[in-house]
């Protein structure tokens, strides 16, 4: 049995990409910018395209398109609300989740898997969404939608093969 994937804030598709490399089903992506979804397309044409905002997104309508609950929803969530580099991040590390615009997508990251219950979700983002209170709130918020254990898997990308120096957290229901 193959495992469908599912993939937010898809982008031109890196992280379908290692999934569907390891033997995953791509069903989907969404992603509201244009010009990468047409690149996702070129990548991944068995995929249904969702060309949209996710907060316009249902989970019913992910149900629909691809014919079932997929098996796994992934998706990097924008970090620049989160990130140490925005000269603009909010001070209150809450606030960079529940009022910065961008910082409350990863709320509807959050929302879908509660709507599609995937028996494994993983999120990607930059460390500094765990910052302060944020890790908590993130257990939380996963915790309202079902997911009562949570694992925060910090990487660092340079032991993976990136020409760069990043660590990145991928939160997740498995270790």
């Amino acid at each position: 049995m193959r495992y469908t994937v599912v993939d937010l804030f898809a982008g031109a598709g890196g992280f379908s990409r290692g999934f569907r490399d390891a033997g995953f089903d791509v069903a989907l992506g969404a992603e509201i910018d244009v010009n990468a979804a047409r690149t996702y397309s070129f990548n991944f044409p068995e995929a249904v395209m969702l060309v949209n905002d996710v907060r316009n997104v249902r989970g019913e309508d992910i149900i629909k398109y691809i014919g079932g609950r997929p098996d796994v929803v992934i998706g990097g969530s924008p970090c620049e609300a989160f990130t140490e580099t925005n000269p603009r991040r909010a001070e209150d590390p809450l606030n960079r989740l529940y009022v910065d615009e961008l910082g409350r997508l990863t709320l509807e990251f959050i929302r879908l898997v509660g709507e599609l219950r995937p028996r494994v979700f993983v999120l990607e983002n930059v460390v500094h969404i765990m910052d302060g209170p944020l890790r908590d709130a993130l257990i939380n918020e996963f915790a309202r939608v079902g997911y009562e254990e949570i694992y925060f898997n910090v990487l660092h990308a340079e032991d993976y093969g990136t020409p760069s120096v990043r660590r990145r957290v991928f939160i997740s229901n498995i270790p």
